[in-house]
């Protein structure tokens, strides 16, 4: 696409963001969009009607690709002083989609929190300060740095300082009772570029352990109780089940809801 992500069309835009998140097309509505991503874009279809009209399809788990498109998504989107950087692109185009008729738009503004997730994802993975040991894998604190990270001039005290110094509300040894966050995860990795979704049934320490592998974080099903997605985390540099935890996270698009 040169140097302009502006010279991506509607279509492309669609299939790089369609990479990393588990988009969800109501092909009953319009099936023409959905047909063009299996059709030119490797979008997998799962299952099609009679005439086409009406198709179950998915979005695909290529960490490679998710890769190639995380990388178009930092890109400026134009050489003028200001232009649009990457973090910006991908909330445009999500929009964009939004406010079209084929795209469903979730029920709790899931796909916004995983975007959230994504974004902080690769501004971690861009940050020459931050350390990677292999490439792809990343600590977890600097995750939630960059996830939390305020850029306010307020002269408040920032909230990512805040959640750092965090201590567990719930434990099993008093020892850890006072250790902060920015200890307790010192030494935990996290390893996903993309999202996929699971069906409705719960997700097994195996299960968790094939996401991360697979570089991949997931989106609970529909009727999914206690999380809408989800990130395996790993301690120390041993892949193995007693290694693993997971990040768990509800998302509440509600003005009723707050910190």
């Amino acid at each position: 696409c040169g140097d302009s992500l502006e010279k991506l069309k509607g279509p492309q835009q669609l299939a790089c963001l369609s990479q990393r998140l588990p988009i969800e097309f109501m092909s009953s509505v319009d099936a023409d969009v959905e047909r063009e991503q299996v059709e030119n874009h490797m979008r997998v279809c799962i299952r099609a009607e009679r005439g086409f009209t009406n198709l179950l399809t998915t979005n695909p788990s290529e960490p490679i690709l998710s890769e190639a498109a995380s990388h178009v998504m930092r890109r400026r989107a134009n050489k003028e002083p200001g232009g649009l950087v990457g973090e910006y692109f991908a909330p445009r185009v999500l929009r964009r989609q939004f406010s079209g008729f084929s795209v469903h738009q979730g029920d709790r503004g899931e796909l916004v929190g995983m975007l959230l997730a994504t974004l902080a994802r690769d501004a971690v993975v861009a940050d020459p300060a931050c350390p990677k040991p292999q490439s792809g894998f990343f600590l977890v604190t600097d995750f939630l740095r960059k996830l939390f990270e305020v850029t306010s001039q307020s002269s408040s005290k920032p909230l990512v300082e805040d959640i750092m110094s965090a201590t567990p509300s719930v434990y099993s040894d008093k020892a850890v009772k006072s250790m902060p966050l920015r200890d307790a995860f010192a030494d935990v990795y996290m390893h996903f570029n993309h999202f996929i979704k699971r069906g409705p049934h719960g997700i097994t320490l195996k299960q968790l352990r094939g996401l991360f592998f697979r570089n991949a974080g997931v989106m609970g099903g529909n009727s999914q109780p206690g999380f809408d997605f989800a990130l395996t985390l790993c301690s120390g540099d041993c892949v193995e089940e007693s290694s693993l935890a997971v990040i768990l996270v509800q998302v509440k698009n509600d003005s009723s809801y707050s910190a």
